[in-house]
């Protein structure tokens, strides 16, 4: 019977335990709004500066194959704020926008239309990176290259797209 009692008790401990840690890690980050939280989805990427402390990039070009809106917007915080910017349609296309990033690989080509905007092939993947200021942006897609290019070219601060 002391046996059933330590267990009994050492399970309403744990579960005290786990309890008190749960609502720690949820109520947190609405109590203190500079911690940040688990991976946010977006409604609209132009609500990405107050998350991330930097405005979301979008390409003004946009073939219609990559469908209407992005259908999935996400800013993430570790290690460092990051905005996932993706369209799905016939075709796809995925923004990623963060502060810093790993080098381009040594088969990098100049893309045309963006000074400094590299391209290269990953498979069926054609992916670009370039700088915007103090953001590096990673573009992967499986358009045709005269479509990265002007898509790439194309990219703007979000608020002036509006």
């Amino acid at each position: 019977m002391a046996g059933l009692r330590r267990w009994a008790s050492f399970l309403l401990l744990a579960a005290g335990l786990f309890l008190g840690l749960r609502l720690l890690h949820v109520g947190l980050p609405l109590v203190s709004p500079q911690v940040p939280a688990a991976p946010r989805r977006l409604a609209d990427p132009a609500l990405a500066r107050r998350y991330t402390g930097f405005s979301a990039w979008l390409p003004f070009y946009r073939p219609a194959k990559l469908g209407a809106r992005p259908v999935e917007v996400v800013v993430t915080h570790r290690p460092d704020p990051a905005l996932h910017v993706v369209w799905r349609g016939e075709r796809f296309l995925v923004l990623d926008q963060r502060r810093r990033a790993p080098s381009p690989p040594a088969a990098a080509r100049p893309l045309a239309g963006r000074p400094g905007a590299v391209e290269w092939q990953e498979g069926a993947v054609r992916r670009a990176q370039l700088r915007a200021g103090d953001l590096v942006i990673d573009v992967a897609t499986d358009l045709e290259l005269a479509d990265l290019e002007r898509l790439v070219a194309s990219l703007t601060p979000v608020e002036r797209l509006r």
